[in-house]
């Protein structure tokens, strides 16, 4: 049957809506049914005015979404609806009126029929949804949605009339016969996890379906010679040489319909399958393979079935990872293992130089891996630690013992040694071979074994598996081609920088254009769950007032937070810095937090509320109390301990503790309008504990920050020691409360700036102790000053310029013996 061709008429202010619609029409194109069309589906330099006349003269259903926007528009009102008014009027064409707003849609419209006559009509005589008594934005999104499945309901109708399916074409502007199609938003919200393993016993193929932590959901048994006149032609196919385009350009009709009987049988075998799987148990429509994108996961210990390129499988001509749809090769039908990616991780590189047959790897591929890396990950000190490349097997043992590796990435060429796959690596007498069982013994001594391995090989041993590696990924074509390294680099790249699942990352970069060397990727996993966690490098670590110094505060800050959401009875903690000025005492939270996010991203979860300390001084610990509940915007009848849970991080299972850490900012000692005497410092102290952690909920910990800045140096030690009276009190003795007092921020020492120098910049290696010591002869180490220094210089990477101004500034020679002494 051909499908109906629809064409969807609204304003470009009404968008959303055309979108909200499309979520209920677009099943009905998956099926076949309709041919849907809207100006949404214009890409860039398509001739907007030529696409609209060919679907108002291609469509026989129109939807037509009433809006005074739309009947406002000249160009719509004048042009698009007379036009088909008059198709309507002449039989050619169904027309559905969808009244989204109040408009003054009774208005008549004029227009002239085909033969000349001419006439007037309104919108109100063809009913689709609403009414412009009563349209869709004063009904409730659930009753809306009911008057959209209705529509559906009417479309399918139509599509099912054969004098809407016509041959005229639309203007759907698109160069792929086949365009992948968006999985149907009217399905449930969620990812879709299906097994099949299949098991040979005798002369018998056993089938069985699984979802995550379930007994088998379905099972069939099929004759094994049936599955070897389904998989030989497809195996056969594929081991023919040059016929691997031959193989995808067939598999819409002849060997992903094979594929595909293979894993579900015949229509009564998968419809139970798929309403199990998608929740649409009867009476709901059928829903089909495509009705929403599935992640499949294939467990077989039969070679012949192993090695099938099931990333062809298709239904109804349409090649399922098209759909969304990916596929996985596993020894498990549900895994238990789940996977973390820290980003910046260790990438290892084998990459040998040996030909084969006379043709080498391309030199270049290596240099392009770096540039991937380098752009997702730019490294501070020009150099690239984060890639390793090498050759030979030494070289590999010693990278993997010494490095840590997490994603090996192999490209060069496989063989067979006596019926064995190898690799072939660089050796002093010319390729040696290393077989799949050697690389795993490999790998299992690692330091760290990897957790991702791309096999970007060619050779007839190409295709390899390692038992123990969650995810490897590997080529099965014999021979390069010229997509081999590029699919490769765009997944890498995609993986590293979205953050997703690499088998997803695949399936962005892959399957909206599939190619051979795309369709033909044997993917093997043994995982559950995949993230990617990025540890904040990037710019943030090259701030200076970010990692300079402030060692001891990070490490103390981060030791009480563990100690304090690990801890049973504890629910609050004051935490109170203090230093003199030019210290950036205000920037210290960004500090510990971005240090936090590296040394503690899998064990706390903090949000931040920052809170003005109270002006009103009199009757402080009451007055702090109404300033909590004014600030953080208590709602009547609001229970404080509600409050701070409202305000506190989301946690969702994992092992992160939320933290909620309250910055009642700084208080300069020197300004008597907001300098804080011992008694206010208590009463603030007391309300932490005597409050905060009394109504603090027991899933949450609270941190209770103040900064003092005290210009005078020589009152911190009486400073200190009134904080230390206050442990003797009964109320700082609480159970729930605990004091904290990080040491004074003080001037930068030589080690630590030059610590910061190394790990942290751009700054040569030879120039880092004279750049430290002239640094601190300039500022005296004050902090400010020299984290300012720092980061004109990390900005502009110039640090031999503010090498050569010091130098001016302080003298034409080296730091003078006494200066020296001095540091």
């Amino acid at each position: 049957m051909t499908p109906a061709r629809i064409l969807v008429v609204y304003s470009p202010e009404d968008s959303k809506h055309n979108q909200q619609l499309q979520n209920f029409i677009r099943p009905l194109e998956r099926d076949g049914l309709i041919d849907c069309w809207s100006e949404d589906r214009l890409k860039a330099g398509d001739d907007r005015q030529e696409a609209m006349e060919k679907a108002l003269e291609g469509a026989r259903v129109a939807v037509v979404l009433v809006s005074q926007h739309l009947l406002a528009s000249d160009r719509i009102y004048s042009h698009q609806l007379p036009r088909l008014l008059a198709r309507a009027q002449g039989g050619e064409l169904t027309l559905l009126s969808v009244f989204l707003s109040p408009a003054t849609a009774e208005l008549e419209i004029s227009y002239t029929t085909p033969d000349g006559t001419p006439h007037r009509d309104s919108l109100t005589r063809f009913q689709g949804c609403g009414s412009p008594q009563k349209p869709l934005s004063d009904l409730l999104w659930s009753d809306r949605q009911r008057q959209y499945t209705k529509l559906a309901d009417r479309l399918r109708e139509l599509a099912a009339d054969p004098a809407t399916g016509v041959s005229a074409p639309m203007p759907a502007p698109t160069v792929n016969p086949h365009p992948p199609v968006t999985a149907a938003p009217t399905a449930p919200s969620r990812d879709y996890t299906l097994s099949v393993s299949l098991d040979r016993t005798g002369d018998r193929l056993r089938v069985c379906c699984h979802l995550p932590g379930t007994d088998p959901i379905a099972e069939r048994s099929c004759p094994w010679e049936r599955v070897k006149a389904l998989a030989e032609p497809v195996a056969a196919a594929r081991d023919e040489p040059g016929q691997w385009q031959k193989l995808l350009d067939t598999a819409r009709e002849q060997h992903g319909p094979a594929l595909f009987e293979l894993l579900f049988g015949r229509e009564q075998d998968w419809e139970p399958v798929l309403r199990t799987l998608f929740h649409r148990p009867l009476p709901q429509p059928r829903p089909n393979p495509v009705f929403a994108p599935v992640r499949l996961r294939i467990c077989s210990d039969e070679p012949l079935l192993r090695d099938l390129p099931w990333r062809l499988t298709a239904w109804n001509r349409r090649l399922l990872v098209e759909e969304g749809w990916t596929f996985l090769l596993g020894d498990e039908v549900d895994p238990v293992l789940d996977c973390t990616s820290t980003a910046p991780f260790q990438i290892l590189m084998l990459a040998p130089r040996e030909a084969l047959n006379g043709e080498r790897p391309d030199p270049a591929h290596p240099r392009a891996v770096e540039e991937v890396v380098r752009a997702v990950w730019p490294n501070r000190q020009g150099g690239l630690p984060y890639l390793r490349v090498v050759h030979d097997r030494r070289a590999l043992d010693h990278a993997l013992a010494g490095m840590g590796c997490h994603l090996l990435y192999v490209y060069g060429f496989a063989t067979r040694v006596q019926g064995r796959p190898c690799l072939l690596l660089d050796g002093p007498q010319g390729p040696e071979p290393l077989s799949p069982g050697e690389l795993a013994e490999a790998l299992n001594a690692a330091h760290t074994p990897p957790q991702v391995v791309y096999f970007n090989l060619a050779g007839p041993g190409a295709g390899l598996e390692l038992p123990a590696v969650p995810l490897v990924l590997s080529r099965q074509l014999p021979r390069w081609t010229p997509e081999a390294t590029g699919l490769a680099l765009a997944w890498l790249r995609r993986w590293l920088e979205s953050g997703r699942d690499p088998v997803d990352a695949l399936h962005q970069v892959s399957n909206k254009r599939l190619d051979v060397e795309a369709a033909t990727l044997k993917l093997c996993g043994r995982y559950r769950h995949w993230k990617l966690h990025r540890t904040k490098t990037g710019i943030r670590q090259q701030l200076a007032h970010l990692a300079l110094d402030r060692d001891t505060a990070k490490a103390l800050v981060t030791k009480h937070l563990l100690d304090l959401v690990h801890s049973g009875p504890l629910r609050a903690m004051a935490l109170i810095s203090y230093a003199a000025p030019g210290n950036r005492l205000e920037s210290l939270y960004e500090q510990l937090r971005h240090y936090l996010d590296v040394a503690a991203f899998d064990q706390l979860a903090i949000r931040r509320r920052r809170l003005e300390f109270p002006p009103v001084r009199e009757n402080l610990r009451h007055t702090l109390e109404d300033e909590l509940r004014q600030q953080l915007e208590c709602e009547d009848n609001e229970d404080v301990t509600w409050l701070l849970r409202r305000h506190g991080p989301r946690v969702t299972g994992g092992g992160s503790r939320a933290v909620l850490w309250l910055d009642w900012g700084v208080c300069n000692q020197a300004d008597d309008s907001v300098a804080l005497k011992p008694s206010h410092l208590e009463a603030w102290l007391r309300f932490t504990s005597e409050f905060l952690a009394d109504r603090c909920p027991d899933d949450l910990r609270i941190v209770s920050y103040l900064a003092i800045e005290q210009p005078d140096t020589r009152r911190h030690a009486g400073f200190v020691a009134k904080l230390q009276d206050y442990h003797n009190e009964p109320w700082c003795l609480r159970p729930g409360f605990w004091l904290s007092l990080l040491p004074p921020l003080e001037a930068v020492p030589f080690g630590e700036l030059l610590k910061y120098l190394r790990d942290h910049t751009c700054c040569e290696v030879p120039i880092q102790p004279e750049v430290a010591r002239r640094l601190i002869l300039r500022t005296g180490g004050q902090f400010e000053q020299t984290a300012a220094l720092a980061q004109e210089a990390e900005e502009s990477r110039s640090w031999y310029d503010l090498l050569i101004r010091l130098r001016r500034e302080q003298g034409a020679g080296r730091p003078s013996e006494e200066d020296e002494e001095a540091l």
